[in-house]
This record gives C-alpha cells, structure tokens and sequence, in this order.
C-alpha cells in the first residue's frame, strides 16, 4: 500500500482512492475496485467553510471601507472646488469695485489740486 499524497486526500496512483483504515496510521491509497464505504470509507477533506466566510465577510467590509473612503474623498475635493470657484468670483467681483475706488480717490486728489491753484 502507497501512502496519500500530503494533504491526506488524493493519490497519485491512478484508479485508487485515499482511505483512512483501522490498521494503517496514516491514510492509504486503496484500488477502487476492491474499495468500498463500508470497507474503505473514504478520507474527510477537512473543510474551511468558517476560514472562507471569515475571509469574505473581511474582504467585503474592507470593500465597504474603501468605499466610503472614496466618497469622502470626493465630497471633500467637491467642497473644496466650490470654496475655490467662490473665492475667485469674490475677486473678479472685487476687482471693479477696487477699480472705481481708485479712481475716486485720484478724482478727488486732482481736483483738490485744481482748487489749491485757482
């Protein structure tokens, strides 16, 4: 008899399946057609449904995280367009305002140089 392959459930020898008998210590490949349930039960595969879950639920939580990062990201940089779009119409607004302004001022300078000389 030829030992299981490493992880206890398969064979490399075609036509054979890996047992777990009373007498061997280790799980054994048996020939299929003297094998059967109550003779040769074959080896559980162990199962890593609860790993596999865990794993998941992890990977979608960390999706939903990422996610939601993403979203605040671009709701900030949203926010942060608008203040810079209303502060550049703020100063193109008070542009003209600042222009007029100046040229009251130099108004009235000049013409309080033209009333100095009469």
């Amino acid at each position: 008899m030829v030992r299981c392959n490493s992880d206890n459930v398969t064979c490399s020898i075609p036509q054979t399946i890996c047992v777990s008998g009373t007498r061997c210590q280790q799980p054994v490949c048996y020939p299929m057609p003297l094998a059967n349930i109550q003779i040769c039960p074959p080896s559980a595969r162990p199962t890593s449904t609860t790993t596999t879950s865990r794993i998941l639920l992890q990977q979608e939580r960390q999706q939903r995280l990422l996610q939601q990062e993403r979203q605040q990201r671009l709701l900030q940089q949203e926010r942060q367009q608008r203040l810079l779009q209303q502060e550049r119409q703020q100063r193109l607004l008070q542009q003209p305002l600042l222009q007029y302004e100046r040229q009251q001022r130099l108004l009235q300078q000049l013409l309080q140089q033209f009333l100095q000389q009469l």
